[in-house]
């Protein structure tokens, strides 16, 4: 199955080729689409050449063909590329903001993930959920408990349903050591728990000695 993945990405690639030279019009669609095989093909060659011809042709290749290759940089750990790929987009959606975020922490940058997320506020780039999600994975690993409130707070102020952030919150404030905070945010949603919830919230007690309020959690878990 890998071979035949691999075969149908290097057609793709070879393809890609064909047309280039043979002087024909690319698009946003046609460069994202052989983003997508450079990804899966080995090393950053393929994508660093497709690179190289959108800034040459300079065609407008839009903020998806950007972030496709943002996404090659990152899975090859060619962070100062990624940086230029991102800096070289126009108008930065919260997308491409994402790709950044979430690039620094996927290589163990979380500090730098968290500057980016401060820039980006201060761009007035509204967050997504995603955002939210990878600043408060961010947190977690840095242990910045602070900072994780800061953010739990802008998640209500930005009317995110609580529901869908659920597990990464007790998730954070049990890996703080708080695990009372963890239980407010599952109290708070009591209507709404699911075993998924129940889980997170157990495997937090156990983890910080709180045996009887895991018990509790437990009983209150739904049948399967």
């Amino acid at each position: 199955m890998q071979g035949a993945t691999y075969s149908f990405h290097s057609s793709t690639w070879a393809l890609f080729c064909h047309i280039n030279f043979s002087c024909c019009d690319l698009d946003a669609f046609t460069f994202t689409l052989v983003l997508s095989a450079c990804s899966a093909l080995p090393g950053t060659k393929h994508g660093k050449q497709v690179h190289g011809l959108m800034i040459k042709r300079g065609v407008d290749v839009r903020i998806v063909s950007k972030t496709a290759l943002m996404n090659l940089y990152s899975k090859y750990g060619c962070l100062d590329d990624l940086v230029r790929a991102f800096e070289e987009i126009g108008l930065k959606d919260v997308v491409t903001w994402n790709a950044l975020i979430s690039s620094f922490l996927r290589h163990g940058l979380a500090k730098k993930s968290l500057d980016v997320f401060a820039t980006m506020r201060k761009e007035r780039v509204p967050p997504s959920e995603f955002t939210f999600s990878f600043v408060l994975n961010a947190c977690s690993s840095l242990k910045a408990i602070g900072q994780g409130k800061q953010i739990h707070g802008l998640v209500v102020v930005f009317g995110y349903d609580l529901v869908f952030f659920s597990t990464a919150l007790i998730d954070f404030y049990s890996d703080m050591e708080s695990i009372s905070e963890a239980l407010k945010v599952f109290s708070s949603l009591k209507n709404m728990m699911d075993n998924i919830m129940c889980n997170s919230l157990m495997r937090g007690c156990i983890k910080n000695q709180k045996y009887k309020e895991a018990f509790s959690i437990f009983s209150k878990r739904r049948p399967m």
